[in-house]
């Protein structure tokens, strides 16, 4: 496809600029996406604040929790079509490292060089690459990872899958059944999202964090328990402190989408 398009380019530290750039060109086993909804995770914030985590960064298009449309696919696609919506994994490890080689992928070294939104152009912009999702590698971003999105849910909604695939994985690795205590240490939006499979699997949870707004949401989520902001910490209270650091408690932005309506979960409510 031919043609230009807007996007969010990073170029240093609290440096973003909206560009028009050449819509990215596709090989044979790849798949170009149109963006519907990208949300902003807080590793994008850190970036932009404090610097990049990895050196391809730079000049760098964020975005890897997304919601899109296939645009156009290569020669030697088979599995997807011009018009599927989509989504997918963001990250792929190197194999090859040794915490690869010990299946502690979450230290991998290589990660960065293939991170959407990271080490190679995310969904901050109206379209972009997903490389070879068709290919036997057994590392994301490929076997599979690009999957369809159901139909009973929407572009938006689906946005917010990789957020909830970590409070899921949380869950998951503390082994939470029916009848557990649970502590949840913050309300953002993982905090959020683990307390409501918490919930889900019959746990009693006691929700920790510091913004009223955030807990007010942890409490309608039922938490059996929830902790009051000047309770939280010893150093917490409410309000703020005129002299808290800059950027410190910011709300996590908006999906990045020329329009966005309220999500219907608790844990969603807490991007806005």
């Amino acid at each position: 496809m031919k043609g230009k398009m807007k996007a969010i380019v990073y170029h240093g530290q609290n440096d973003l600029r909206l560009e028009e750039l050449d819509i990215p060109e596709i090989g044979p086993k790849d798949v170009l996406l149109k963006t519907k909804y990208a949300s902003i995770c807080g590793s994008d914030l850190h970036a932009v604040r404090r610097g990049p985590k990895w050196a391809k960064a730079e000049k760098q298009i964020f975005g890897h929790e997304f919601a899109a449309e296939i645009a156009e696919v290569g020669s030697e696609i088979t599995r997807y079509k011009v018009g599927d919506r989509v989504f997918g994994v963001n990250m792929a490890f190197c194999g090859e490292c040794w915490y690869c080689r010990h299946q502690d992928y979450a230290h991998c070294t290589g990660v960065g060089d293939h991170y959407t939104g990271q080490g190679i152009p995310g969904a901050c912009a109206q379209y972009f690459k997903f490389t070879d999702p068709e290919s036997e590698y057994a590392f994301a971003p490929y076997l599979n990872s690009l999957m369809p999105i159901p139909d009973e849910m929407t572009d938006e909604q689906c946005a917010m899958m990789e957020p909830f695939g970590v409070g899921l994985g949380a869950v998951n690795k503390a082994g939470v059944k029916e009848g557990d205590t649970v502590v949840i240490l913050g309300t953002g939006i993982i905090g959020i999202s683990s307390l409501q499979w918490c919930k889900a699997r019959g746990a009693r949870v006691i929700v920790v964090g510091r913004g009223r707004h955030r807990l007010d949401i942890a409490k309608n989520a039922a938490p059996t328990t929830w902790s009051a902001p000047w309770t939280a910490t010893a150093t917490s209270r409410w309000p703020p402190s005129p002299r808290r650091p800059a950027g410190t408690g910011a709300r996590r932005p908006q999906p990045w989408t020329p329009s966005s309506t309220a999500l219907a979960t608790p844990a969603a409510s807490t991007t806005r």
